[in-house]
């Protein structure tokens, strides 16, 4: 009876460089795996030239490809001031953390204050701005917010 084609020294052999093979093109996609999650973190700010737009009429951001700023807030009054919370809709594969600033602005067109938000973003989809304000939502619903990218 003959011996099936693995067991003979030349099937071993045929096997090895086969699995070897197969081993060394399976290299090829986790290199541009990793070529394209370097190229997915979010383009940090630049504080020598900040844009800021209206919330209401922020829409896609220039400065970040694949940002939407969905135009809405939503706050929450704790004793110390007003948490806020704008959501962005990731429509780019972008992954990582980015600052925002935030001003607030008077009906006449001054500053009451500045903020600092932090935007983390996940997978695609729904992810929020977060900041804190000193003032009451009385204050915040009287003025616009300003974003800066």
């Amino acid at each position: 009876m003959k011996r099936p084609w693995l067991l003979t020294p030349r099937g071993q052999r045929v096997a090895i460089v086969v699995a070897t093979l197969i081993s060394i093109l399976a290299v090829f996609p986790a290199v541009n795996q990793i070529a394209q999650e370097v190229s997915r973190g979010v383009p940090q700010l630049d504080s020598t030239a900040v844009a800021y737009c209206e919330l209401s009429s922020c829409g896609e951001i220039a400065s970040v490809p694949g940002l939407l700023v969905q135009g809405s807030y939503v706050a929450t009054q704790s004793e110390f001031g007003v948490f806020i919370s704008i959501p962005v809709l990731n429509t780019a594969p972008l992954s990582g953390e980015r600052e925002v600033w935030v001003q607030l602005k008077s009906a006449a067109g001054t500053q009451v204050e500045g903020m600092r938000g932090r935007l983390v973003l996940g997978p695609k989809g729904q992810n929020q701005i977060e900041l804190f304000f000193t003032g009451s939502v009385a204050e915040l619903e009287a003025g616009t917010l300003h974003l800066g990218f």
